[in-house]
């Protein structure tokens, strides 16, 4: 049943990208709060969390994609449906980059939040918003049609 679903595309990409976020952030946690630790700086702090996470993130969406969809297909086709759907998630950044950084530095600043909570709610927040408006917009647009992927 589970692999049934996963071979619907709206289900295989939203999985594999909030997969791959939510890993990201957990794995990013500890590395942000020793960046923390170094400088004091919100603003350093804010952009490094972010970049740490993005790069994370994007090599882990990397090989989940690629296995999931690929891996017995050419190169090619990999690389032009990832670069779509990356192309996708890098104009979804900045509202990610927005909700995450605001409600990180609010809840460390404002409420005082301890440093790696702050950006593991912070972040999975944010994904949880940007994964709802990028399947509306895959819906509207047809980037979830099923496609011939092998």
């Amino acid at each position: 049943m589970v692999s049934l679903l996963y071979k619907k595309r709206i289900i295989n990409i939203n999985f594999n990208i909030f997969l791959a976020s939510a890993v990201a952030t957990l794995l990013a946690a500890y590395p942000v709060m020793v960046v923390s630790r170094m400088n004091h700086s919100i603003a350093f702090i804010l952009l490094s969390a972010f970049f740490i996470d993005a790069l994370i993130d994007g090599l882990l969406f990397w090989g989940l994609h690629w296995y999931a969809n690929y891996r017995n297909s050419q190169l090619q086709l990999f690389f032009r449906d990832y670069g779509l759907l990356q192309g996708h998630r890098v104009f979804l950044a900045f509202l990610f980059f927005i909700l995450a950084t605001s409600t990180d530095y609010s809840l460390m600043v404002l409420f005082g939040f301890e440093r790696a909570a702050s950006f593991i709610f912070s972040y999975l927040t944010a994904l949880i918003i940007t994964r709802i408006v990028h399947t509306i917009y895959g819906l509207k647009t047809g980037l979830f049609e099923e496609k011939q992927l092998k």
